[in-house]
């Protein structure tokens, strides 16, 4: 290698080729006329070589040692060696003992460092990582002599050291950042290595470290032996996103996963494509034709597909391919598209804040901190105070309103309250942590709007939490306006308040009008539409809110319950009539229920008159006696009017806990989970698919054998039935549970989705504990075997006990949607699962694969 009138020459350490040399080397001061100074050159053996001075005798020259320096550059120190530096600190604190000698005001001295002092380490700057020590180092020099001069002791800066750095233009004194311009040039060495064809450095590095592709080399990760390189190479990431790629053959450029059109590649802008693409590898020139654009896919495309191929083939229709052109990278941040050390040092500085960026935020950031510390302003804490009121005056009146009621019909009183409210409560909790999830989402960088393929106007989990506050104020209010009506006998009224309260909610839901996200509450229902009805691929947002309902599926159920309730219940009030023989009969008393009562003395309709005479009479008797001024049996009678009138069905009623209608709902969200996998199976057939179609095959006989106790002799069930469901039942839990862990979650990342941009208490107390492996296994375990006991239909009288183990269920769904959804963005990340053809993907959300290819 020759430099001026330097030369390198590497040879293996064997005196035939140091003999070549020496013979090479006179004949060449013959021809030329010049002479070789053997009294400068050295040789320089690497690691140990024997005959090392016979060899040196040879060539009459010296024998040198590694480290040394060649044209002012370290060779054969480690890159990263601290000593690599000493000589720039030497030449900086020799500047600045001379300049300390004279009086220079703080603009001269100003003028020194971005002159003089911050050239200095440019040059070996160029090629090696500067060390954070030897930044800290230079940094001091530089800020104790623009600040204090020739004055020893304690000096005091004007402003911050980071705001000094920056820009003039953004209040610094545009002092070099040297961090960032060591990066800056070592960058420059990416842009030669996009540029340069067929250089011998370039040649070598590919040589050693190999070729990911025609932009850049492979990721350097031994941890001996990579030189300067690997610290180069790790710049890429940040480089590659300030590049674009200028099309000419398009042989270089991958069509779906290199930058060449738009900002982002198109397996970003189109993932659905890009998950049915003939070849995920394509170049761009694979992609064309004399006639145009021509794109591969495996399969036959859906209606809704074709309308995707219309919108990038409208991409694609200013761009044509030159086959005598060369693919080049060009840098955005330049007219020319040349990569400069100082663009990128500017753009770099783009990043950085300055005290007046500081300033600008510090109220902000002090609001922030405020409302973590619990601290709130005005408005905030009238809102609080408004909510605490409105909550604690919903418990008293309903307190009061319970306490009305007679001991005996309590209980029955609660729980028709309890079926009619209770689904929506559950809704609001799952609501609730559907914001948390979207929050965590948010704070780790998970670009959970690509994994779900959501658009630009799709809910932020501050809408979420928006949605989930407005349901939890509604809800009860409903509910304490029930019990307080019914406790004081206007049965009517209280029977249309979760009438009203469920319209509400449905019209909130399928109202077509542009008000209240509508484009989410579309995405939504057209989700819940392919869920229902999959005759279409499955995306994973579609089999991610069908895992949900399985959750929810006793949920739905008490839904089912409510609504039949209210239907019938509104029948027998407008058609059942009332016989008038009671009318007079004055010793007509409350009728007294009991939670234990069968009802087989009466049917409902019986008690429903009864109840209602009991009513009209009482409010006839209590006019008389308050014209009578009869005050002792005025308060006799408002004790026994205490009790509220009841309409209750019976256990065997169409709408009761023995209905056939309650094991047929509860299985509905399981068969279209089913159906879905069988969907996946034929369009990519993958036996992972049927393996997990057998996972939600399971909760059937769980279901229906619990179902069979109200329509099987008491024997059978207890020698038959039951056994076979306490089987059915321990098969689906641990099934369940070992597809969790083998399957939907990949431990070996577990809690990389609690790595927040901006670590909290949270992110400490989550991120890389070990002790979070086995609560989340734990509590997965024993609540996949509890929910056994949620599906059981003839374990539906214990309702508080299902309550709370079907709000675990939602917490452990909550839980899951963690873990699945991480695993899905590592997925899509995973360079392995780039580089594999969509054939060898082990995704179950994997489209179809057929064998002939379709072209567009």
């Amino acid at each position: 290698m020759l430099y001026a009138d330097d030369t390198i020459i590497l040879c293996d350490p064997v005196e035939e080729q140091i003999s070549y040399i020496r013979v090479i080397l006179v004949l060449f001061e013959a021809v030329s006329g010049l002479k070789v100074n053997w009294g400068k050159s050295s040789l320089f053996p690497v690691n140990e070589v024997p005959q090392i001075k016979e060899m040196a005798g040879i060539l009459g020259c010296s024998v040198g040692k590694l480290p040394t320096t060649y044209l002012g550059m370290p060779l054969g120190n480690n890159h990263k060696a601290l000593e690599i530096w000493d000589g720039i600190l030497e030449k900086t604190e020799k500047k600045l003992s001379g300049w300390k000698a004279q009086y220079l005001s703080l603009g001269g001295r100003l003028i020194l460092i971005n002159s003089v002092l911050d050239s200095l380490p440019t040059y070996v700057m160029s090629l090696f990582p500067i060390p954070g020590k030897v930044v800290e180092n230079l940094d001091k020099l530089r800020r104790k002599f623009l600040w204090q001069g020739n004055k020893d002791g304690k000096g005091y800066s004007l402003v911050n050291w980071e705001t000094a750095l920056l820009s003039k233009d953004r209040g610094g004194l545009g002092i070099k950042n040297l961090k960032l311009q060591n990066e800056s040039l070592l960058k420059k060495w990416l842009w030669r290595y996009t540029e340069e064809g067929n250089s011998l450095w370039k040649e070598v590095i590919i040589a050693k470290y190999g070729e990911l592709n025609p932009w850049c080399t492979e990721i350097t990760t031994e941890p001996y032996g990579v030189g300067a390189w690997r610290s180069i190479r790790n710049l890429w990431s940040q480089m590659e996103t300030n590049l674009y790629i200028k099309v000419g053959s398009g042989t270089k450029t991958k069509f779906w996963k290199d930058v060449w059109i738009d900002q982002s590649p198109l397996r970003d802008l189109f993932p659905d494509l890009f998950q049915i693409c003939g070849n995920p590898d394509a170049n761009v020139g694979d992609c064309w034709i004399e006639q145009g654009w021509d794109l591969v896919f495996r399969r036959l495309l859906n209606d809704w597909e074709v309308e995707r191929v219309a919108e990038i083939l409208g991409m694609l229709g200013g761009v044509t391919i030159n086959a005598n052109a060369t693919d080049r990278m060009l840098w955005k941040h330049s007219k020319d598209g040349l990569f400069s050390v100082n663009s990128a040092y500017r753009r770099g500085l783009q990043h950085l804040k300055s005290e007046l960026d500081n300033a600008r935020t510090y109220i902000k950031r002090v609001e922030e901190l405020g409302k973590e510390r619990g601290y709130q302003e005005p408005e905030e804490m009238v809102e609080v105070l408004l909510f605490l009121i409105w909550g604690v005056s919903c418990c008293k009146i309903s307190w009061d309103s319970v306490m009305r009621m007679s001991a005996n019909l309590r209980d029955l009183f609660l729980y028709e309250a309890f079926l009619y409210y209770n689904p929506l409560l559950l809704m609001t909790m799952m609501v609730w942590f559907w914001g948390i999830n979207l929050w965590v989402f948010a704070q780790a960088n998970v670009n959970y709007t690509k994994i779900f393929d959501l658009d630009q106007n799709h809910l932020s989990h501050r809408e979420i939490w928006k949605c989930a506050t407005w349901m939890t104020m509604i809800v009860p209010t409903s509910m304490t306006a029930y019990l307080y009506l019914y406790s004081h006998g206007e049965v009517s009224l209280a029977a249309s308040q979760p009438v009203l309260l469920y319209a509400a909610f449905a019209m909130a839901l399928i109202s077509p009008f542009d008000i209240f996200y509508l484009s989410s509450r579309y995405f939504f229902l057209r989700t819940v539409w392919r869920i229902v009805f999959p005759f279409q691929a499955i995306s994973f947002a579609d089999f991610f809110l069908a895992d949900i309902f399985t959750s929810m599926s006793k949920v739905f159920s008490d839904l089912e319950r409510s609504v039949c309730r209210m239907v019938h219940r509104q029948y027998h009030m407008q058609f059942s009539p009332i016989p008038l023989s009671l009318a007079g009969n004055t010793s007509l008393t409350n009728p007294q229920l009991s939670p234990t009562t069968s009802y087989k003395d009466g049917s409902l309709l019986q008690q429903l008159e009864k109840t209602l005479l009991v009513r009209m009479f009482r409010k006839g008797r209590k006019q008389r006696r308050i014209n009578e001024n009869d005050v002792e049996e005025e308060k006799a009678d408002d004790v026994e009017e205490e009790v509220a009138t009841i309409a209750w069905f019976e256990a065997d009623s169409v709408c009761g806990s023995h209905a056939v209608a309650i094991p047929i709902v509860l299985v509905l969200p399981y068969l279209f989970r089913l159906f879905q996998c069988l969907r996946q199976y034929k369009d990519t057939r993958e036996k992972t698919t049927l393996l997990n179609a057998l996972k939600y095959s399971t909760a059937v006989p769980v279901i229906f054998l619990s179902a069979l106790k109200y329509h099987v002799f008491p024997d059978n069930w207890v020698n038959i039935y039951r056994p076979l469901w306490l089987l059915s039942g321990v098969v689906n839990s641990l099934y369940s549970f070992y597809w969790d862990l083998t399957r939907d979650w990949d431990l070996s990342c577990f809690t990389r989705i609690f790595k927040f941009s901006r670590p909290n208490a949270l992110s400490y107390l989550l991120y890389g504990r070990k002790w979070v492996y086995f609560w989340v296994i734990g509590t997965n375990l024993i609540l996949r075997c509890t929910w056994t006991y949620k599906l059981s239909s003839h374990l539906r009288h214990n309702y508080l006990t299902v309550f709370a183990i079907t709000a675990l269920e939602i917490f452990r769904r909550f839980q899951w949607a963690f873990f699945r959804v991480e695993n899905e963005w590592n997925k899509m990340n995973s360079k392995q699962n780039i580089q594999l053809s969509t054939i060898d993907k082990p995704n179950d959300e994997q489209k179809l694969l057929d064998p002939n290819g379709y072209s567009v």
